[in-house]
């Protein structure tokens, strides 16, 4: 099976475009938290919103930029008002909470408190949908390339693809990604690995 960069398709002209669902293999997010600064705190914040977007399988307006400080406990994000305001719990690794801590460090030393968004600016506001696609955008372009369809929701598809890789029940996948049913995460799951078909089968590098 491919991802959507393996199987190389040119970004084009994407406006008003829906995108089929695409995902991207770990090594691939992995280059674009690469692109964040270990020093700067936008860097630091940038790096936190997109490992916890990715690792929890967040949707990225209403759940991952919906986050607050209170809604960290230990190693669970509770994620309040998920698709059809369905609240969940979502367990998230330890490599995704160190650089949540080292975000919150940076909050703290910022004077931002519990009342502040969790990824907020700098000034404490709510980080915009706008604002964390193009960082996204632009820390994908320079770490694998611009040529690519580059949008967040593949950060959730992404997991979702890991999770079954790994031989996940498909009913802990779908609570993992707050479907509202086993039969939705399984259309959800059909519909990326045929899109990962055809892409495959779309650029072979076979020229006359």
């Amino acid at each position: 099976m491919t991802s959507a960069l393996d199987g190389h398709r040119p970004a084009g002209n994407n406006k008003g475009r829906r995108f089929d669902p695409t995902f991207y293999e770990p090594r691939q997010v992995e280059q674009i938290l690469g692109q964040c600064s270990r020093t700067a705190p936008t860097g630091i914040r940038d790096a936190a919103l997109l490992a916890v977007t990715w690792r929890a399988a967040l949707r990225a307006n209403c759940e991952a930029l919906a986050l607050n400080p209170g809604d960290l406990d230990g190693s669970t994000v509770r994620v309040l008002h998920g698709k059809g305001d369905k609240a969940r719990n979502v367990q998230v690794s330890a490599g995704c909470l160190a650089l949540i801590d080292h975000w919150l460090g940076v909050r703290s030393e910022l004077g931002l408190g519990k009342s502040d968004p969790l990824f907020c600016t700098l000034e404490g506001r709510r980080m915009s949908y706008p604002a964390f696609d193009a960082m996204f955008k632009r820390r994908a372009a320079k770490s694998v390339g611009p040529d690519f369809r580059w949008h967040l929701h593949a950060l959730r598809a992404s997991r979702a693809i890991e999770l079954e890789r790994a031989g996940t029940l498909l009913s802990v996948i779908s609570a993992f990604l707050g479907h509202a049913s086993v039969a939705e995460t399984d259309t959800y799951l059909r519909k990326l690995h045929r899109t990962a078909e055809v892409e495959a089968a779309g650029d072979d590098g076979w020229s006359l």
